[in-house]
């Protein structure tokens, strides 16, 4: 398990066409060195990872469900009573048994598209 006193959090609003589409919050493991504490974090965060840090290979395991969104969700996507589509995600390189990073994502239940 993730030991909080360790960990970064990120916290972003996704769009996709202009439209906010996902709203995640990502608990990362804090012996991932941040050389570039500025940088823009829009797009993937796996090619972040790629790219800046050289970490590849995950594997992860992840929940789904369904809720209503509450007042303060909704303000992001929708009405209040809309459908969200959560998921809790924990990545794994494909070689280590400890989590390097927990996601909680609440994607727009009116029209996420997965690719």
């Amino acid at each position: 398990m993730l030991d909080r006193k360790q960990l970064l959090r990120l916290k972003r609003l996704r769009f996709d066409d202009d439209l906010p589409m996902l709203l995640e919050t990502r608990f990362i493991q804090s012996q991932i060195p941040v050389r570039h504490p500025r940088r823009s974090f829009t797009g993937s965060l796996y090619v972040v990872y790629q790219d800046s840090y050289d970490i590849q290979g995950f594997e992860g395991q992840t929940k789904f469900g369904i809720v209503y969104l509450s007042e303060k969700e909704a303000n992001c996507f929708t009405q209040v009573g809309d459908p969200g589509l959560p998921c809790h995600r924990c990545h794994f390189f494909r070689i280590a048994t400890e989590p390097i990073e927990y996601r909680e994502s609440l994607y727009r239940g009116d029209g996420t598209n997965f690719r």
